[in-house]
């Protein structure tokens, strides 16, 4: 749980140039969200497939939804209006 914090921050950062600590809501939000989106995929049967479009260096597998999880909250900040326009 504390790399996936950790990580959370990092890609804060490096997309959007934020600082951002875990109080903080734009981390809460990003945060909720790839839990949210891990323990839909591991509740549901949705198959340990990643999409065609998505594999990618011989990654395909993802049982434990976690690649998915990270490509929601990645998708996320990178449809922000700070990433796409500033």
């Amino acid at each position: 749980d504390a790399a996936i914090r950790e990580n959370i921050k990092h890609l804060h950062f490096q997309l959007l140039g934020e600082k951002v600590d875990e109080s903080d809501e734009d981390f809460q939000r990003s945060y909720t969200l790839f839990t949210e989106v891990l323990q839909d995929g591991q509740n549901n049967d949705y198959g340990n497939q990643l999409p065609d479009m998505c594999r990618a260096d011989g990654l395909g597998d993802d049982p434990n939804y976690t690649v998915r999880a990270w490509m929601a909250v990645t998708s996320y900040l990178m449809g922000s209006y700070s990433y796409l326009y500033e």
